[in-house]
C-alpha cells in the first residue's frame, strides 16, 4: 500500500500515535494484517485479557461446579486443550455426541461417574471416546477439589495444563502468539509455586488458590508480537523522541487530550493549589496546578504536530465503544490549531487492499489467497451460477412440492430468522440447563397419559363417572412415570413432584384433574376420539387469490367426533394459548381434519369447534374463534396466514422480525441473531 505521493507506507518512517494503547493494540494485528502492512510496537497487553486466561478459568469453574454438563463440555471443546484417547484427540463430533448423552441427566443428584459410565454401557462409539476423555478429566481435577498445601495444588494445575496442552505450529504467527501467552501463564504459576515452597506453603482450598492466581495474572503483561520494522505504533510520550515522514494521531477526544489526572480523595484541588503556592517563594503559578498541566500537555501536543516531515493526519470520533457507546467530544486541542492544517474532504479513489475486499468487491482476484483457501476459491468460482444454491429449500413444483408442518410454520410467523436458524442452518437451540424436568418432557408425558387413558375409556365423562375416570387415570400416570424411557431416570423425590403436578395435591388441582373435570362439565356425547391423529397428505387451502394445494404433515392431539356429525379439535398447551394473530395450528388442523375425515365410512364430518386446553389459563379452554368473529372467518384468517408464511419460506425470506420482541430474551438462537444489527441500521 502506498500514500498519495506514491511512496511505501510499510516502513518505520510512518507512525500511529495514541494517548491510550487500547484498543489500538488489539486491532493492529487485524487491521494491518488484513492489508498486508507490517507494523511494530513496543507496548504489552494485560495477560488477563488473553483467551488462555479464560481457558484457565474454565478449568477451575469445571471443578467448582462439580463437573456440570455445560462446563465439562466447554472444557472438552476448548481449542487450548487436547484430550487424547487411544493416542488420538477427541473430535468435536464426539464431544457433541457426549453432550447429547449428558442432556438425558438434568439432575444434580446423579454423580458424574454414573452419567459417563451408565448401565447398560454406552453403545455409541463416538460417545464412548468422549466419555473416556471426560472421565480422565474428572479423575485428574478431582484432586484439586480437596484442601491441600498450596504448592501441591499449583503443581496439579500445572501438570493438567501441560499434559493436555494443544500442539501449535511455531512457524505460524497466530500459533506463536498463543505459545507466547501460554508460556507466560505457565511461568506465573511456576513462579508462584516456587515462592510458596521457598517461603510460606499454607494449606488452602480451591477458591483461595484460584483467587491468588488471578491476582498474579492481573499483574502480568505479555508483549504483543509484531513485525520487525514497518508502521510504528507509539504512545504520545515515546513518539516525541522520533522522526517520521508520516504521522497519524488517533483518538483525539476530550478526556484523553489533555490526559485526565486522578484527583486526590483526601484534599480538594483548591486546597492543594494553595498549599503549593505557600510552599514556593516565586510568585509564578505553581507547576502542579491544573492550568500548568494543561499548558504542558498543549506544548507536548504542538511537538507531536511537528514530528512529520511530509504528512500529518488527525483522527477523532464521537462514539466511544469502550465506554458503552457513550457520546464524547473532540479534544479542545484541535479547535484552534496554531499550525496551518489543510483539511481534505474529497473522496479518495476506491482501492481494494484487504482480502475480503478482493473477494467481495467487483471481479474476484484469486491471487490474494493461497493453499487451502485458494482450493476453496477455485471450487467456488467453478460454479457457473451460485444462485443455484438457493434451490436447497426450493422445489421445481413450487411450495406445493414441499411438505410443511403447522408447528414449524407457526415458528416462522413468530420469527422468520428463528425458523432459518432451526430448519435451514440446522443449529441446535441453546436451552437453559434445568435442575429438574423440562417443560418439553412434561408435555410429552401429558400427551402419553391422556392418550393411554382415552384409548381405554369408552363413552362420555360426566358427574356420575368422574371419580372412576380419575382413579383409572391415576393408574395411567403411575405407569407412565415408572415405565416411560425419559421418566425412568427420575429420582424418587422428583417423581413425587411430577405425580403431584398431574394428579394434584391438597393445595392445588392437578393437570389431569382439570382436563377430566372440564370434559365432565362439557358433558358431550362423544362418538369416537381420535388420539394423536396423524395428518399426512396434500390438502387444499383457501386464500384471497383462490384455492391452493400444499403438502402437510402434522399430529393432532385429539379429535372428538360428535353425534351430529361435527367434530372439535383439541390441542394441549402446558403454558398459555398462542396469540390468535400468529397461531395456525388449530385452523389448519381443523381444515385438514375435515378433508381427511371425508374418507371415513361414517363420514362426512364437519368442523364444529377447535380449542386449546391451556393449563396456565384460569378457565383452561380457549377457543380458536376470537370475539366478534365467526368460525368461517377464523378458519379463513388462519389459512391465509399459513399460505403467506409458506410463500415466505419458499422465497427464502428470513428477516429478523420477531412478532413479540419480549420473547427474544428467552430465544435459544440469541447468540447468532442479527436483531441488534438490524435495529442499529
Amino acid at each position: 500500500p502506498q500514500l498519495d505521493g506514491g511512496f511505501d507506507i510499510a516502513d518505520d518512517s510512518t507512525a500511529v500515535v495514541f494517548q491510550r494503547p487500547l484498543p489500538y493494540l488489539y486491532v493492529a494485528k487485524q487491521a494491518f494484517g488484513a492489508c498486508g502492512v507490517p507494523f511494530e510496537t513496543f507496548d504489552s497487553l494485560p495477560l488477563a485479557a488473553e483467551p488462555y486466561a479464560a481457558a484457565l478459568d474454565l478449568v477451575f469453574e469445571c471443578i467448582a461446579s462439580k463437573f456440570a454438563r455445560s462446563d465439562l463440555v466447554a472444557l472438552l471443546r476448548s481449542p487450548h486443550f487436547e484430550f487424547l484417547v487411544d493416542e488420538s484427540a477427541v473430535t468435536h463430533e464426539e464431544v457433541s455426541a457426549l453432550d447429547r448423552h449428558l442432556a438425558q441427566f438434568p439432575y444434580d443428584d446423579v454423580p458424574i461417574e454414573k452419567k459417563l459410565l451408565p448401565e447398560p454401557p454406552l453403545a455409541d462409539g463416538l460417545t464412548q471416546r468422549a466419555a473416556r476423555a471426560a472421565l480422565k478429566i474428572v479423575e485428574e481435577l478431582t484432586r484439586l477439589a480437596s484442601r491441600d498445601r498450596t504448592s501441591v495444588l499449583l503443581t496439579s494445575v500445572l501438570k493438567f495444563l501441560t499434559n493436555h496442552a494443544t500442539v501449535y505450529d511455531e512457524t505460524d504467527s497466530v500459533d506463536r502468539r498463543l505459545l507466547q501467552v501460554r508460556a507466560t501463564m505457565h511461568g506465573v504459576l511456576h513462579d508462584l509455586r516456587t515462592a510458596h515452597v521457598s517461603h510460606h506453603d499454607p494449606e488452602a482450598d480451591l477458591a483461595e488458590v484460584w483467587a491468588n492466581i488471578q491476582v498474579w495474572i492481573e499483574r502480568r503483561a505479555v508483549q504483543l508480537e509484531s513485525d520487525q520494522g514497518g508502521v510504528q505504533l507509539l504512545d504520545a510520550q515515546a513518539a516525541c523522541y522520533g522522526s517520521f515522514t508520516s504521522v497519524t494521531i488517533v483518538g483525539l477526544i476530550e478526556k484523553d487530550w489533555p490526559q485526565q489526572r486522578s484527583r486526590s480523595i483526601f484534599y480538594p484541588s483548591l486546597m492543594l493549589e494553595k498549599f503549593f503556592q505557600f510552599s514556593l517563594v516565586s510568585e509564578k503559578l505553581p507547576e502542579s496546578s491544573q492550568v500548568a498541566r494543561n499548558r504542558a500537555e498543549r506544548a507536548r501536543f504542538r511537538d507531536l504536530l511537528g514530528l512529520s516531515t511530509d504528512q500529518l493526519r488527525l483522527s477523532s470520533f464521537t462514539l466511544d465503544h469502550l465506554d458503552q457507546d457513550a457520546l464524547v467530544n473532540p479534544s479542545t486541542f484541535i479547535e484552534n490549531l496554531e499550525v496551518e492544517v489543510r483539511l481534505v474532504d474529497e473522496e479518495a479513489p476506491s482501492t481494494r487492499i484487504k482480502i475480503d475486499e478482493a473477494l467481495m468487491l467487483g471481479t474476484v482476484d484469486p491471487s490474494v489467497v493461497q493453499e487451502e483457501a485458494a482450493t476453496w476459491l477455485s471450487l467456488r468460482l467453478a460454479t457457473n451460477d451460485l444462485s443455484e444454491s438457493k434451490r436447497s429449500l426450493s422445489h421445481e413444483n413450487g411450495p406445493e412440492g414441499i411438505t410443511f408442518s403447522p408447528t414449524r410454520v407457526e415458528r416462522y410467523l413468530a420469527c422468520p430468522f428463528k425458523y432459518f436458524a432451526d430448519r435451514v442452518l440446522e443449529l441446535e437451540e441453546e436451552r437453559e440447563e434445568l435442575s429438574r424436568v423440562s417443560p418439553l418432557e412434561q408435555g410429552n408425558w401429558l400427551h402419553k397419559i391422556l392418550q393411554e387413558f382415552y384409548k381405554n375409556w369408552r363413552g362420555p365423562i360426566n358427574d356420575e363417572n368422574i371419580d372412576l375416570a380419575l382413579e383409572r387415570c391415576a393408574g395411567v400416570v403411575e405407569k407412565v412415570l415408572t415405565e416411560h424411557e425419559t421418566a425412568q431416570l427420575l429420582p424418587q423425590a422428583e417423581r413425587a413432584l411430577e405425580r403431584s403436578l398431574f394428579l394434584g395435591s391438597i393445595a392445588k388441582r392437578g393437570l389431569i384433574d382439570r382436563v377430566l373435570r372440564f370434559d365432565a362439565e362439557q358433558d358431550l356425547a362423544v362418538v369416537d376420539r381420535l388420539l394423536e391423529h396423524e395428518l399426512k397428505d396434500k390438502f387444499k387451502f383457501k386464500s384471497s387469490s383462490g384455492t391452493r394445494s400444499v403438502s402437510l404433515r402434522g399430529k393432532v392431539d385429539r379429535i372428538d367426533l360428535l353425534p351430529d356429525h361435527t367434530f372439535q379439535v383439541v390441542d394441549y398447551k402446558l403454558g398459555l394459548a398462542p396469540n390468535r394473530n400468529l397461531a395456525v395450528q388449530l385452523p389448519i388442523y381443523a381444515v385438514c381434519s375435515e378433508q381427511a375425515l371425508a374418507d371415513r365410512p361414517d363420514g362426512p364430518w364437519k368442523i364444529g369447534d377447535a380449542q386449546y386446553l391451556a393449563f396456565k389459563k384460569e378457565g383452561l379452554a380457549e377457543s380458536m374463534v376470537g370475539r366478534g368473529k365467526t368460525l368461517t372467518e377464523a378458519l379463513d384468517d388462519g389459512q391465509q396466514r399459513f399460505l403467506d408464511a409458506v410463500d415466505g419460506i419458499f422465497q427464502r425470506e428470513f428477516p429478523v422480525r420477531p412478532a413479540e420482541p419480549f420473547n427474544c430474551k428467552y430465544c435459544g438462537y440469541s447468540t447468532v441473531c442479527r436483531k441488534k444489527d438490524v435495529e442499529d441500521s
